[in-house]
């Protein structure tokens, strides 16, 4: 039965209050452990774990959990019903762990996982499994002690959650990584380590998750004596020896002190000492600490080999330090009566495996139900582009790359490379510029001049800047190569302008000029960051579009079409409505571009043929060979 005073009461609302630092910690920690492009979506989930583990744990976990009439699940008991205030404190502490379990979840598969399916995700673990896991440890608080779980009837122990809270977000977010996948660039050819954003940011969220920490362990005793001092020191001194063993490791293994597993081995320290800061000696917190410390190396050196994508280590910190904590209870719980020291060790072995099973299995099952509804995985142009700007309409910064370009103007090493993340948003500016720094390397500020304008010449049309036939022509070439390599289809859309002889005849040719200029400028800002544009000569264009099945490419092209109908060209004398049409065909493997082009000029025509401003797809049984 719950039995808490007043002055206990007071306790567990600060504690409650310090692990709502530990969320912000956790915001702090993950954003400056993803990319720029992604650190406001890592808010946004940071900030709505605290509104699904109020209102779905509130509604349906609480009651689960301890709401017990048997040993294996609660009953359906919303806490904002008429609850006394000893209840409702209990449940404001209980609601923040809940929150730490999902948030766990989302820094995992950060910078790839859609908004909405992390929604879907964090309230059945909210309001069923975290629940279900926390009844069979913990269960039995609120109605009588023959309610409590079946775990904690065998005597297993977990004082503040290393099972119920950290080996649970860690067994949920494994299955997630599975299902969803590694972020682009991170593993395979070309692949590696993914640069982060700020290591002082996350190094400012591990203090406060540090800070939250004290609530964690403090606050789990339920009461406010004497003891809660030495759970503190405890906790402390778990995290820094943790802290301290990762140093040395890393010393060791790369001759230098490397900042993320600095963070991460005083967090699994901290881990650690959460299955047992109630009953452990300080010496033995050292202990503990200095074990747990190195964990994460070697575990996250086995997810990199089977391209498990963890972005901020859950993993390695939070399930392979709650396993941890969980065994190294077993070594120092009071044993009960006629029990061993191994049949605790045992008991707690049995809760591990039986968590395990229950909460991987669960949560992969369910993801994949989830997933047929709701995309787990946001698209591979949204992710490339960042989950601020698809996700949130948020705009992405380019500070990385300022920076560089930045610290080059201060030395006046203005030839000098920069170097940003191949799957950032900046990175087609920054390659560019490092095009150009090539370009101009070992050459004198006349020819660099020269080679510059003719290189660009080569491959421009003059009129539109866009790229010319012979550019066009090169990178068809280059697109059906890497279609026969990799077996990837692009699609190609003709486009011509309707009934451009008449405005060169009614309005002259310069204003014919203009109306070519104004289709190309719309087809190329509207156009897809990873789409080619060029003109195909007179008042025709050619879009190429990497990786696009034919549906995609019409779908894409007529988009634009609609945009260019809305907007005239609009001069002193002229108000001139522009249309287009298109036709769009699909390059593979098995076909070459100079069919593929026919393909698209048939389609074309047949769109001009069926009164333009239109779009017409060639497919197989759209064989119309009629020359224009």
């Amino acid at each position: 039965m719950l039995d808490i005073n007043t002055i206990d009461m007071m306790w567990l609302l600060f504690c409650s209050c310090l692990l709502l630092l530990m969320q912000a910690g956790f915001m702090c920690l993950e954003s400056g452990l993803v990319r720029s492009k992604n650190s406001s979506n890592v808010v946004m989930k940071n900030l709505v774990d605290l509104t699904i583990a109020f209102l779905f744990y509130g509604l349906f976990g609480f009651g689960l959990m301890f709401y017990s009439t048997n040993s294996f699940i609660g009953s359906f008991h919303p806490v904002f019903n008429g609850l006394d205030h000893k209840i409702v404190v209990f449940f404001l502490f209980q609601a923040m762990f809940c929150a730490t379990a999902i948030t766990l979840v989302s820094g995992a598969v950060a910078e790839r996982m859609s908004f909405l399916g992390y929604i879907a995700i964090s309230i059945v673990v909210s309001g069923f499994i975290y629940p279900i896991v926390g009844n069979w440890i913990w269960g039995g608080h609120i109605i009588h002690e023959s309610s409590t779980g079946w775990l904690a009837k065998l005597g297993f122990y977990d004082y503040a959650g290393a099972t119920v809270v950290h080996s649970v977000a860690g067994w949920v977010a494994l299955a997630a990584m599975l299902i969803i996948g590694p972020r682009i660039g991170r593993f395979g050819e070309g692949g590696g380590p993914i640069n982060t954003s700020s290591i002082t940011l996350s190094a400012i969220g591990t203090l406060l998750i540090w800070v939250g920490w004290l609530g964690f362990n403090g606050g789990s005793l339920l009461r406010f004596d004497a003891s809660v001092a030495t759970i503190i020191l405890n906790t402390l001194l778990g995290g820094t020896s943790g802290m301290f063993s990762a140093i040395l490791l890393t010393y060791c293994l790369y001759r230098k002190a490397l900042v993320i597993p600095l963070i991460n081995g005083g967090l699994v320290g901290l881990v650690t000492i959460t299955g047992s800061a109630n009953i452990l000696l300080p010496y033995q917190a050292i202990i503990f600490g200095m074990l747990a410390g190195p964990i994460v190396i070697p575990i996250n050196a086995l997810l990199n080999k089977y391209k498990i994508d963890d972005v901020i280590g859950v993993v390695p910190v939070h399930l392979a330090g709650g396993i941890f904590a969980t065994i190294a209870a077993g070594f120092v719980v009071p044993l009960a009566d006629e029990q061993s020291r191994l049949g605790a060790i045992s008991v707690q072995f049995i809760g591990v495996v039986a968590v395990a099973l229950f909460t991987f299995g669960a949560s992969y099952l369910v993801m994949l139900i989830i997933n047929k509804i709701v995309s787990l995985r946001v698209s591979a142009e949204d992710e490339i582009m960042g989950l601020n700007i698809s996700e949130h309409n948020l705009l992405a910064t380019n500070a990385d790359m300022i920076s560089q370009l930045s610290e080059n103007i201060k030395t006046g090493d203005v030839l000098s490379k920069i170097a940003v993340d191949t799957s950032s948003e900046s990175f087609e500016v920054a390659k560019r510029y490092n095009e150009i720094v090539d370009m101009f390397d070992g050459l004198n500020s006349t020819k660099q001049e020269a080679l510059e304008n003719a290189v660009y010449h080569a491959s421009h049309d003059s009129l539109t800047s866009l790229l010319n036939r012979y550019a066009l022509n090169k990178a068809l070439e280059k697109e059906h190569i890497l279609a026969k390599q990799f077996d990837e289809a692009c699609c190609i859309a003709l486009i011509d302008i309707d009934r451009f002889k008449s405005v060169n005849d009614t309005y002259g040719h310069d204003v014919g000029d203009k109306a070519i200029q104004h289709v190309a400028s719309i087809l190329s800002r509207r156009a897809s960051l990873s789409d080619i544009v060029a003109r195909a000569g007179g008042e025709e264009f050619c879009i190429i579009m990497p990786k696009t099945t034919l549906e995609e490419g019409a779908s894409r092209i007529e988009k634009l079409r609609k945009q260019l109908e809305l907007l005239p060209l609009v001069g002193e004398d002229y108000h001139i409505q522009m249309t287009i049409s298109a036709g769009v065909a699909l390059m593979d493997a098995s076909s070459t571009t100079g069919h593929t082009m026919k393909y698209a000029d048939n389609a074309l025509y047949a769109a001009k043929e069926a009164g333009r401003n239109r779009i017409v797809v060639h497919t197989e049984n759209s064989q119309s060979s009629r020359p224009r």
